[in-house]
């Protein structure tokens, strides 16, 4: 399995628990913010989805251990949420076009070519 995992510039290990243990006092961790950017393509919702993050994890009750935990559980889902749309976008090229689209690309590629219609 690829591992994320790098010193920064103060010599942690990106992406490691004692790194997200720091930055879950701070705020978000990098590897988390880094998702979360990745994760949108409108750059409005970029702003929104991590806004929120940062809402949830100031806001939160909880103990240190339980947000490292939840901010790792999270960077991991949305890494693997990110990997599977590029697999399906790799795959199936036709799964981000118009119904017109498909069809056309279908029609493609059994060696046919549709008209158009006006």
């Amino acid at each position: 399995m690829h591992s994320d995992r790098r010193a920064n510039h103060h010599g942690r290990v990106v992406g490691s628990s004692e790194e997200t243990t720091v930055y879950v006092r701070r705020g978000l961790p990098p590897s988390l913010l880094r998702e979360a950017v990745v994760h949108s393509n409108k750059a409005a919702d970029k702003q929104r989805f991590t806004n929120h993050l940062r809402a949830l994890f100031r806001n939160a009750a909880a103990n240190e251990q339980e947000l490292t935990t939840a901010a790792n559980n999270a960077a991991v889902f949305l890494r693997a949420q990110r990997l599977h749309r590029e697999l399906l976008e790799r795959y199936n090229p036709t799964i981000n076009l118009t119904s017109e689209e498909h069809l056309a690309a279908t029609a493609h590629r059994v060696g046919l070519r549709l008209t158009d219609e006006e």
